[in-house]
């Protein structure tokens, strides 16, 4: 009887101490709950397949556009973001890992798109690409060598945030609605 006692108590810290790993969706919550999502590439958040800490946000061009219309930017800054792309933002344990990335489209259709931007590493010229399946959501996010050679690639599923429901917050005189993530 006490050794399934002890068993059953190893299986349950066991369980307690895997359950306490901070995720990227934890590390993400915690960000949307302070409101300290960067400005203008958190349309979509992105989460890996494989548990990670990291997450990726994006908006695209056109949607950005819209925001700044809408929030009166004036018109000549407006129209200096002219053809398609999308603005990427990465963090890793909910702390923003570089400046926004700005990828343009390459290609597109109606079921989805592929975006690039140039870059360095440790020098040598390479292509940061993000591909996108519009109706799935799924993406892969590569780094490719001058010669197209694949260094990584991660793969995952986004979420368009610009579509989660409004809810009335129950602690209001039904005056106020919040969105929740």
């Amino acid at each position: 009887m006490r050794s399934t006692t002890k068993l059953v108590l190893i299986i349950f810290t066991a369980s307690l101490a895997a359950s306490g790993q901070t995720t990227a969706r934890d590390y993400y919550n915690e960000l949307v709950k302070a409101e300290g999502l960067e400005g203008i590439s958190n349309s979509y958040v992105c989460f890996q397949e494989k548990p990670s800490e990291s997450f990726m946000t994006f908006s695209k061009s056109e949607d950005i556009k819209r925001t700044m219309a809408y929030e009166k930017f004036p018109a000549k800054i407006v129209k200096g973001f002219s053809g398609h792309f999308i603005v990427l933002m990465g963090y890793y344990k909910g702390v923003q890992w570089a400046n926004p990335a700005f990828l343009d489209q390459e290609s597109a259709d109606i079921r989805s798109a592929s975006y690039t931007a140039p870059m360095n590493i440790k020098g040598m010229p390479a292509t940061l690409s993000f591909n996108i399946n519009w109706k799935t959501l799924r993406y892969v996010y590569a780094v490719s060598d001058k010669d197209h050679v694949q260094l990584s690639a991660s793969f995952g599923k986004c979420e368009d945030r610009t579509t989660l429901a409004l809810s009335v917050d129950p602690g209001s005189a039904g005056s106020s609605c919040s969105r929740h993530p």
